[in-house]
């Protein structure tokens, strides 16, 4: 995904431009609600309820964060990454803006890959890439588009050939769904969950960075 991100900063057009997350959260019980003022509060506060046959127990749906994502935001880009060798073992948050960083794609030869620093611990301060959001939209995992899935950085290799890390189809959307299976598991396809559709121009830039607030 982030080899998508930096080709499309190379070649406006080519890379991944979209990006899905879920829309809600993990589903909890919601016990004795005969006259439904449980669900409605909660359906206030944004939250997605079972029907009203459920008064016995309903289940409720937090909404992620992802859907608090609105036009104009700046998302900043997680990515494996390494420091000099001599800060092996070191937790990133002790790790200083002076120090020397490594991304997974730039000098791997002098940062320290024997325990590379996995993306969800990648300091924001040391983030290079940040996705301006352009649109969001709401809508079932399985109704994307091919040319959302082209989005999403699916690459064309040829007529009838897509590549998306290593995962092959016929078309984006064939390909897409594979990739999703890799990130999600089994069955994660057909359970055709609600995604968090995002639309972004792509910048190469730290989020915090002049350049990345002006755009």
């Amino acid at each position: 995904m982030v080899q998508g991100l930096l080709r499309e900063i190379k070649v406006p057009g080519t890379g991944k431009t979209m990006t899905r997350r879920l829309a809600w959260g993990a589903p909890f019980s919601v016990y004795d609600d005969e006259d439904g003022h449980k669900a409605k509060r909660l359906r206030v506060e944004g939250y997605k309820v079972s029907g009203p046959d459920d008064t016995g127990m309903r289940l409720a749906w937090p909404p992620s964060p992802w859907q608090s994502v609105k036009v104009g935001d700046r998302l900043w880009v997680r990515e494996t990454t390494s420091a000099e060798h001599r800060w092996a073992g070191t937790k990133p948050s002790l790790i200083t803006d002076t120090d020397v960083w490594y991304w997974a794609d730039g000098n791997p030869d002098d940062g320290d890959w024997t325990k590379p620093i996995v993306s969800i611990h990648m300091p924001r301060r040391f983030s290079r890439i940040t996705m301006i959001v352009t649109a969001t939209k709401i809508e079932r995992l399985t109704a994307i588009s091919e040319a959302d899935a082209l989005a999403e950085g699916v690459e064309r290799r040829g007529d009838r050939d897509y590549w998306a890390g290593l995962n092959r189809g016929t078309d984006a959307v064939a390909c897409f769904s594979a990739l999703w299976l890799s990130l999600h598991g089994m069955g994660s396809w057909d359970k055709n969950p609600e995604v968090v559709a995002i639309s972004a121009r792509v910048i190469k830039a730290n989020v915090d960075a002049p350049e990345a607030r002006a755009a």
